[in-house]
């Protein structure tokens, strides 16, 4: 999957997402994801245990519950759109 909803869907609950930084993981998470290679053991491990003290999983997690709440605004507008567009295309004539 490219985009990351897995990632998403974590954010929308404020957990705190480590993700190897594909495209479409750098886009959907931003700058609420923890980025790490996926061949490296060790950026991984760091970040874990970056998240296991409180005061960064709680930062990270407000991060996290913000971009989610981002996301979910632009999908509203977004489908607004499309549906402005069906609609006109509609009205034209160009679909029934």
């Amino acid at each position: 999957e490219s985009f990351g909803r897995v990632g998403v869907e974590a954010m929308a609950s404020g957990i705190p997402t480590i993700a190897h930084p594909t495209p479409g993981l750098l886009e959907s998470l931003g700058d609420s994801g923890t980025f790490a290679d996926r061949k490296d053991v060790d950026a991984w491990e760091k970040a874990l245990r970056a998240l296991l003290k409180p005061a960064k999983y709680g930062k990270v997690s407000k991060l996290a519950l913000e971009r989610s709440r981002v996301l979910s605004e632009r999908r509203e507008l977004q489908l607004e759109h499309l549906g402005f567009f069906m609609e006109e295309l509609v009205r034209q004539g160009k679909v029934s």
